[in-house]
């Protein structure tokens, strides 16, 4: 891998990103399916993360960024690749989806734009579509520690039927990634950024907690 490094793990957008009616399906087969009416049904409260129990225990370990002791933040340079004939709403979708995790209010981890190909940590590169379902996908490095060191998050331009990803896809797939990008694992609940299929442009108080529970050792 050059430097010394290992490819610690893959992440990747699920088939729900690029079929459409998939992420409907998923809902759908998450809440139970067809239920007998016996009664009114039992709504449990969702944890506030998906990392761990309530209490924070029973937490598997996850890659994170490293954050020094005395450290309030720690920035991270990001590096989009150019492409030629990109519209530029395309790179548009990246500044969305950083400001989006640079705005969650006590992560250690800040993230900025950087022209500096060699200097950076995440890259995000283009391609035309994947082969198969894929709309993106997030490949991360980590030092002998286990700590990411590096990233690279490859985003589809267009289904894989050809068929162009718009702006607001584009900005939710690029949220889902980043999320792998800040080594958040997958959520089970579609309501999460980091559902499989994820159908939402915004992050939720989950995706809120999970961020704040993961680095919580780093502060």
């Amino acid at each position: 891998m050059g430097r010394g490094l290992e490819l610690s793990a893959i992440f990747a957008a699920c088939l729900a990103l690029c079929v459409p009616g998939t992420a409907r399906a998923q809902m759908q087969s998450a809440s139970g399916g067809v239920r007998a009416s016996v009664g009114p049904a039992l709504v449990v409260p969702r944890p506030p993360a998906y990392l761990g129990d309530a209490a924070g225990a029973g937490e598997p370990p996850h890659n994170q960024w490293h954050v020094g002791l005395g450290t309030e933040s720690r920035s991270i340079g990001v590096f989009v690749e150019h492409r030629p004939g990109l519209a530029p709403w395309a790179a548009e979708q990246i500044s969305h989806v950083l400001k989006a995790w640079n705005a969650v209010e006590g992560s250690p981890v800040r993230f900025h734009l950087t022209s500096d190909a060699g200097g950076s940590q995440v890259r995000v590169r283009w391609i035309d579509r994947f082969a198969d379902s894929l709309a993106g996908l997030t490949e991360i490095e980590t030092d002998p520690a286990g700590r990411i060191s590096h990233a690279t998050v490859t985003l589809a331009l267009r289904h894989q039927q050809g068929l162009p990803m718009g702006p607001e896809f584009l900005r939710m797939v690029g949220l889902h990634e980043f999320g792998h990008v800040m080594g958040l694992p997958h959520s089970e609940d579609p309501r999460d950024v980091m559902h499989p299929g994820n159908r939402n442009l915004r992050l939720s108080p989950r995706d809120v907690g999970t961020t704040l529970r993961l680095y919580r050792a780093e502060k």
